[in-house]
């Protein structure tokens, strides 16, 4: 059975064909499936993902009333590669601040490929099984009595997440007494787990995930595994998706669960109710099937905007958000998944933060100085971006109520003055009874202006949680439109995807054996074909580890749809690099060549 991360959807098998709102129609379906399951297997609301995070809730809740009088330091980390990495530092930050005042409990994060992979993936960081326990050896020190360790991997998969689970386990091992959780979080049943052995390790993650889940199996309130199935992805393997969507929901219910039950933190119900409303974690995740089915009823309104974001990338444009606190990280977020998901530049989609890196909050502080693409604030806006703004961009404004308007509103009225003819448009969130945007009255009249109205947006006060959840999904819709109506999806396939790690090397792969219908073996000399620019294939370079492969990727583009014409045997490298260039929309290239074929 294919393993169900990477699997293709039935429900968007024609997202290519379809126009801009049957494109947010069709995401609005296949992201139902976050709450309607998938199969028969367990949704978030089974019994088993339900009983799995109130024990760990449990289990913290033990910890804290053995010390009453002396409070433990307990730390939780939260680790990925990739989405997973840059939402363990978004959750990270926000619980950071809200726990000023207790500082026995804090929260960290492990990236791989450390604070430039959020903006720029970097290379080989997530392969690396050496590096990921450096990692999580020198992040926990002897700084912390109690240690709550989650690894986050959509597709059980990422090596950066094995390594580090094998040696948290390896820890409680050497000593049984100590207060420890270690945790895996993903959406494939444990069996479906990546069972390749991981280069310069012993291991497959199938093998680290199979002895998590016997050790789970013995109750010892240390090992668990948070992993209800949620369905293929809208589009095949891009786990930032559906999967970074219940990551988030999965890791905000777990966290506001543990401040409600256990330092009694007031969670935010939806309608003004007295007294102080306990929730249970199914409760929760009612209310956030709620803000789903408000995010997804403007369907015209947001068409409008994918459909303006895809004339953009089509024109070679950019597109640009802008905003403040969460919001704009989330931007920076989608922005930041494009180029590895469809083979995107850097600058096709960008986001800014108002406040830049400090604002962000990371570990590194501000790491601008690490390249173009890092200058991230309202600042680096006005200077590197606004002088080269042109008419084919679009310029998007995203603010909710409670938001302030003095930055933006002074950034919209310098871009007012380029008067360079760019596409406005203005994503609001209005929260409760709808009200105009406070930022309507100063932009131009032009102005393309959503608004997404939700019943509430916090989960705990100064937490907008739920909104977060909603701006994400939009952020989504917006990127994966866009890039779809350039031309950069077949059927639902990412077919010009970046081959940044040993996952997506294997994916290429398979979407060439699939859509060509050739062996694996075929799909993978068509694809080293393309990447070393050479119609014969030595047994030397067949032999070489995954790992060069992947070395040699960063320096090239058009790897998938390059190989995808080389598996057909009928071109030469040169004859198909120059079919390319005639037939620049990758789509209509792959879809007259596949048509051939058959």
């Amino acid at each position: 059975m294919s393993r169900i991360t990477e699997a293709s959807n039935v429900l968007s098998t024609d997202i290519d064909i379809a126009d801009s709102e049957g494109i947010f129609r069709i995401l609005r379906t296949c992201d139902a499936q976050i709450f309607s399951g998938w199969s028969t297997y367990p949704t978030i609301y089974h019994n088993s993902v339900l009983k799995t995070l109130d024990k760990i809730i449990d289990t913290i809740k033990g910890w804290l009333d053995d010390g009453k009088l002396n409070k433990p330091k307990i730390r939780v980390f939260l680790s990925g590669a990739g989405t997973s990495g840059r939402l363990a530092h978004f959750c990270a930050r926000t619980m950071n601040s809200i726990l000023k005042e207790h500082s026995f409990l804090s929260f960290d994060y492990l990236m791989a490929g450390g604070d430039s992979a959020l903006i720029i993936g970097q290379e080989g960081a997530e392969d690396n099984t050496k590096l990921a326990s450096e990692d999580i050896q020198k992040r926990i020190g002897d700084v912390c009595d109690y240690v709550v360790y989650i690894g986050i991997t959509c597709g059980f998969s990422a090596p950066y997440v094995a390594s580090q689970l094998n040696w948290m386990m390896d820890q409680i091992e050497n000593n049984p007494n100590s207060h420890v959780i270690c945790a895996l979080m993903g959406f494939n049943p444990v069996e479906l787990s990546r069972n390749i052995l991981i280069e310069g390790w012993n291991k497959s993650f199938l093998d680290v995930s199979n002895r998590l889940k016997i050790k789970s199996e013995q109750n010892d309130n240390k090992h668990f595994i948070i992993n209800p199935v949620v369905g293929p992805e809208a589009i095949t393997g891009s786990t930032r998706m559906k999967g970074g969507t219940v990551t988030i929901i999965l890791l905000w219910v777990l966290f506001a669960k543990i401040l409600q039950d256990c330092l009694q933190f007031k969670l935010i119900p939806e309608i003004n109710t007295e007294g102080n409303l306990k929730y249970s974690v199914s409760e929760l995740f009612l209310h956030y099937e709620k803000i789903f089915s408000y995010t997804y009823n403007p369907v015209s309104q947001v068409a409008s905007v994918i459909q303006s974001v895809g004339h953009s990338l089509c024109q070679e444009a950019s597109v640009y958000y802008l905003s403040e606190g969460s919001l704009a990280i989330l931007g920076l977020i989608d922005a930041s998944e494009c180029p590895p998901t469809y083979g995107a530049k850097l600058s096709d989609i960008r986001g800014f933060v108002v406040g830049g890196w400090k604002t962000m909050g990371n570990r590194e502080g501000d790491i601008s100085q690490l390249g173009f693409y890092y200058r991230i604030s309202e600042k680096d806006f006005i200077s590197d971006v606004l002088p080269s703004l042109k008419s084919n961009d679009t310029f998007i404004v995203l603010h909710t109520d409670t938001q302030p308007t003095d930055t933006l509103a002074s950034i919209i009225e310098l871009v007012k003055e380029k008067n360079c003819g760019i596409k406005w448009i203005h994503l609001h969130w209005a929260i409760g009874n709808r009200t105009e945007s406070k930022l309507a009255k100063i932009l131009p009249k032009e102005t393309t202006i959503v608004t997404i109205d939700l019943p509430f947006s916090q989960l705990l006060d100064n937490v907008t949680a739920y909104l977060e959840i909603s701006v994400k999904l939009i952020l989504n819709a917006i990127s994966t439109g866009g890039h779809i109506l350039k031309g950069k999806v077949y059927q639902n396939k990412m077919i010009d995807l970046r081959l940044s790690n040993n996952k997506l090397f294997f994916r290429t792969v398979d979407l060439v054996a699939q859509l060509l219908n050739v062996s694996n073996e075929n799909a993978t000399e068509a694809v080293l074909k393309a990447l070393y620019e050479s119609d014969k294939i030595t047994d030397e370079i067949k032999s070489l580890p995954v790992s060069k492969y992947i070395e040699k990727a960063c320096t090239r583009i058009n790897v998938v749809p390059l190989a995808l014409l080389l598996s057909t045997g009928k071109y030469t490298v040169s004859e198909a690099t120059a079919k390319l260039k005639a037939e620049p929309v990758i789509r209509n290239a792959i879809k007259s060549m596949i048509k051939t074929n058959q």
